[in-house]
């Protein structure tokens, strides 16, 4: 139904509980599902998906400006080489980056667009998980304001990345020193301790050609040096982002399988929905069943704290101690007057632990201590909103008032059931739903029992649980890109240098095992910084995406992360092998007679 502009949802609840009371069929109980609590639920829903997708992205898109950077650098510097003949010619400074700007831009534009129509193209496959579900105008999307922003982030930030560079090339006289000169020479200690140290000469002249850009200069003046910085970089951002994907995966699989990290710290539930179970039925159709060690009863609702609509459940003993959701902080609530909130609906009110707050339930208004905050598994009827991780609340079955059944007592929605660790637990599992199967085929429902009651969110984290690995392995292959582009780029300007080195003796092997160590240099590096950082990344990642979502933080990191280490060394020794064979097959002579 569609209320008058002003009514409030509140003032409408209310009233409905009271009209309920008229009616004792009713149980004495209403549920009031609104437009805007549904909304709630779904963005809540997406938020934490849209949250790691966006870490995500921004990883991918670090890495691909290092790339693509590297590349709009090597196109000014190729710019730059007849600089000196053009400000010879009247042209200054500022005209000179003008002109080296101005092809950079072209080109920068060229893939802005693109990027644009590629989007579109791949907007169909969009969104994923929950939000696909949600989407009203599924298929080919447009969106004119966040394409157009994209683009001008492509072109500032590419423009930005070679601006540096242009205007240091711009200069009409060569610099009066080249301060790559001492920084070379700093690097050439570290290769002198490698030789010190006793390695071969191979492998020390690759360490020394993968940490010394070079100084040598081509036409122009300009300087013809291999992209060493660029390329421990782009490579470090790399692994530390596949790290960080895989980190963030196994968090999030985790959650997936672990019931106890999405509130469920029971073995089976009944469900009944809107029917109702009482403790002397349950007993009559249990007693026979062995390995039963607690039952706990309970009963849906909602309870109305300000305007805010609360999907709820009220628990009560059965044998044993109450099992209640899981506690991220402080204690389940024991007594009437006592509340336990999911963090997000804490988090949403502006509500903290040890607060009383006044609290609507279908018993009355009353003031309720806040004891805890939980983690909520699914518990629902019908098509009212359920409880949802951060979302629900928990308090006594009293609170929620236990529903009539006739003469055989208070009657139950639902009974939360826990088994004995040990061999036979799915033995005395599998006896316990065979017992409820006459009971189970007279409320004609399949939720009668379940074993798995994954809320929403984590339901919806299930269906894109593949995403990180997907993302991983596109970040693997811009690294893979970058490694590729360096050892490209230092074959072509070390020709001399390896054909320095064939006349001084070095066969076809040995300077393919330069060509090796230095990739294989420029990759450990990578892997030294990348991997910690990643890992660390992944974590801080997982921790902001729980707190969103309302699960248990408490990040892992896992140890086949740690494999990255010599698969990175095999694919990047696979990358460098066509290269090490070219310039194993430098032609000395003709090096040197060109020169």
């Amino acid at each position: 139904m569609t209320l008058k502009p002003g009514t409030s949802l509140g003032v409408f609840a209310a009233s409905a509980e009271k009209l309920a009371q008229r009616y004792p069929q009713t149980g004495k109980q209403v549920f009031v599902a609104s437009e805007a609590a549904q909304a709630a639920t779904i963005e809540r829903a997406i938020r934490p998906q849209a949250l790691a997708l966006a870490l995500f992205a921004l990883a991918l898109a670090l890495t691909a400006l290092l790339i693509v950077g590297q590349v709009a650098v090597r196109m000014v510097l190729a710019t730059a080489a007849d600089n000196g003949t053009l400000a010879a010619l009247g042209m200054t400074r500022r005209e000179l980056l003008a002109a080296s700007l101005t092809q950079a831009a072209a080109a920068t534009v060229a893939g802005a667009i693109g990027a644009v129509a590629i989007a579109i193209a791949a907007s169909p496959l969009t969104p994923i998980g929950a939000a696909r579900l949600a989407e009203p105008h599924p298929g080919v999307s447009v969106n004119a304001g966040v394409l157009a922003a994209g683009a001008a982030a492509i072109v500032v930030l590419l423009l930005a990345r070679v601006t540096v560079t242009a205007w240091r090339r711009a200069r009409a006289r060569p610099a009066a020193a080249d301060p790559a000169a001492t920084e070379s020479s700093r690097r050439a200690r570290l290769s002198d301790r490698f030789a010190r140290a006793g390695a071969p000469v191979a492998a020390v002249t690759g360490v020394r050609f993968a940490l010394d850009p070079g100084t040598s200069r081509g036409a122009g003046g300009a300087r013809a040096s291999v992209p060493v910085r660029s390329a421990i970089l782009g490579l470090a951002v790399a692994v530390a982002a596949v790290a960080a994907a895989f980190t963030f995966g196994a968090n999030l699989l985790r959650l997936v399988d672990t019931p106890s990290l999405y509130g469920q710290t029971w073995d089976i539930a009944f469900q009944g929905q809107f029917g109702t179970v009482t403790p002397k039925q349950f007993a009559q159709y249990t007693g026979h069943v062995p390995g039963i060690t607690d039952v706990t009863f309970g009963v849906n609702g909602t309870v109305t704290i300000g305007t805010t609509v609360i999907p709820a459940i009220g628990l009560a003993r059965g044998t044993g101690p109450v099992t209640s959701s899981t506690v991220l902080a402080g204690h389940a609530p024991a007594t009437e007057g006592e509340i336990a909130l999911g963090s997000s609906v804490l988090r949403q009110l502006g509500l903290r632990i040890g607060q009383t707050v006044t609290v609507a339930t279908p018993v009355g208004t009353r003031r309720m201590l806040i004891t805890g905050s939980a983690v909520f598994p699914y518990f629902g009827q019908g098509s009212f909103t359920p409880t949802d991780a951060g979302d629900g609340a928990e308090t006594t079955a009293a609170v929620l008032a236990p529903l009539p059944e006739a003469s055989n007592g208070a009657g139950y929605n639902f009974a939360l059931v826990s088994f004995a660790p040990g061999p036979d637990k799915q033995a005395e599992m599998a006896a316990f739903q065979r017992a409820w199967q006459p009971f189970c085929a007279t409320v004609q429902q399949d939720t009668c029992l379940v074993t798995d009651q994954r809320p929403n969110t984590v339901t919806n984290f299930a269906d894109i649980d593949a995403t990180p690995e997907i993302l991983a392995g596109v970040l693997a292959l811009l690294g893979l890109a970058v490694l590729a582009q360096f050892i490209l780029a230092s074959g072509r300007r070390r020709r001399r240098d390896y054909a320095l080195l064939k006349v001084l003796g070095m066969f076809r092997r040995d300077l393919s095992a330069v060509a090796f160590w230095q990739v294989a240099t420029v990759t450990a590096i990578a892997l030294v910084v990348g991997v910690p950082l990643g890992i660390a990344g992944g974590r801080w990642a997982w921790q902001l995406f729980a707190n969103q979502a309302g699960v248990p933080a408490a990040p892992i990191t896992p140890l086949p992360v740690l494999w990255m280490i010599p698969v990175t060394l095999l694919a990047a020794a696979l990358v460098a092998l066509p290269p090490a064979r070219s310039v194993a097959r430098v032609p000395a002579a003709a090096t040197f007679r060109s020169e």
